[in-house]
């Protein structure tokens, strides 16, 4: 039984980040790692944790949206000559950190996909975010982006640090079918 939604999952040791439309992940995913120096060699499940889950979509939405996510581009430091200045070590972490980008991401994904709606009269239905640490709901605020009004807050509750137990999540069809 796998929920339909948009999954974030994070990197333990390096905070890259996968997106899927699953509550899995395949080796394929690991593709989306487009540096291959940084790619992981194999997809190891007890080092990918899910960050965020997001549920209340339909089947081929939640594919558009992941796409959407993965094409929107990523942001550089803010003060590139400090950045430089760094040892090497420590910007090799900070770029390969992906946390702060794909969270945003995901949220202008959501607000955009918002507007598209309204400007063809449709009602984006309520759509829940899990998140693994509710911190982390906080950072498109950071950038100056809110969350679009559809959208509600919830803890994921995870067994053995990955594995997903909310009883929302874990039914068949989370999606509220209209007639």
């Amino acid at each position: 039984m796998s929920a339909i939604g948009i999954y974030l999952f994070r990197h333990v040791r390096t905070s890259q980040i996968l997106v899927s439309w699953k509550r899995t992940l395949t080796p394929k995913h690991l593709e989306q790692i487009q540096n291959v120096t940084q790619r992981p060699p194999r997809l190891r499940k007890d080092l990918w944790k899910p960050l965020v889950a997001a549920v209340g979509l339909e089947d081929q939405t939640a594919r558009g949206l992941c796409q959407s996510i993965l094409r929107v581009p990523a942001t550089g430091p803010s003060d590139p000559e400090a950045f430089m200045k760094q040892p090497k070590k420590t910007r090799a972490l900070q770029e390969l950190d992906q946390t702060d980008d794909k969270v945003a991401a995901l949220c202008k994904v959501l607000a955009h996909w918002q507007a598209k709606g309204k400007g063809r009269g449709r009602e984006a239905p309520p759509v829940a975010l899990y998140w693994d640490r509710l911190a982390y709901k906080d950072i498109p605020a950071e950038r100056g982006l809110a969350w679009p009004d559809f959208v509600s807050h919830h803890a994921l509750e995870l067994r053995r640090g990955r594995l997903i137990t909310n009883e929302e999540l874990n039914t068949q069809s989370t999606v509220q079918k209209t007639a």
